[in-house]
């Protein structure tokens, strides 16, 4: 890792050369300053450079880049790390392009379990660049309480066809009596 002094003392010769360099654009120019001309000679750059929040520390990752050239051992020609853009994955199948059996215009059902475990993904991928702690247990307990859920339904669906088939009266005697009706209309 290269020291902060190392930084500062580069950061203060581009400056440098940025500054002479808008110098000797400015003196060549004949008229007048344009805006874009005023920003980048009158601004400060100093005012600008500010530390990174915690929340931004972990959307960016340094990487050291590959170098084909075989290295020596010198840590002056080392090749200096680079900072990109962490990658965020998705957490769930909702991007999931439907099936050839499905209807591609209507839009499947997501079961509820999916969103939960999604946020719970996200939740951990982003614990380091910032804790949410309440987040986290409130998904928490949309899981467990869609596992409960879940048991309530089939128990209550497992009564349902118990007390149907209980209830379901015998064909024989509901034939007698609709043959009784008939008669009975019959007769009037």
């Amino acid at each position: 890792m290269i020291p902060l002094a190392e930084h500062i003392d580069r950061l203060a010769h581009h400056t440098k050369a940025i500054q002479e360099t808008a110098y000797h654009i400015k003196r060549d120019y004949a008229g007048g300053p344009g805006p874009f001309t005023r920003a980048v000679l009158e601004t400060h750059l100093g005012d600008l450079i500010r530390d990174v929040d915690p929340s931004e520390l972990g959307l960016f990752d340094l990487i050291t880049p590959v170098v084909n050239r075989p290295q020596e051992h010198d840590p002056r020609n080392a090749p200096h790390p680079e900072i990109a853009r962490a990658e965020f994955p998705g957490a769930t199948p909702l991007r999931k392009p439907p099936s050839r059996r499905e209807d591609p215009h209507k839009a499947p059902e997501i079961e509820p379990e999916v969103y939960a475990k999604a946020a719970l993904k996200y939740i951990d991928r982003y614990e380091f660049i910032r804790p949410m702690p309440r987040a986290y247990s409130q998904a928490a307990l949309i899981t467990e309480q869609l596992v409960i859920i879940r048991s309530k339904i089939q128990n209550l669906n497992e009564t349902l066809k118990h007390a149907q088939a209980a209830e379901a009266p015998d064909m024989k005697s509901l034939a007698d009596v609709e043959e009784q009706r008939v008669k009975e209309l019959q007769e009037l």
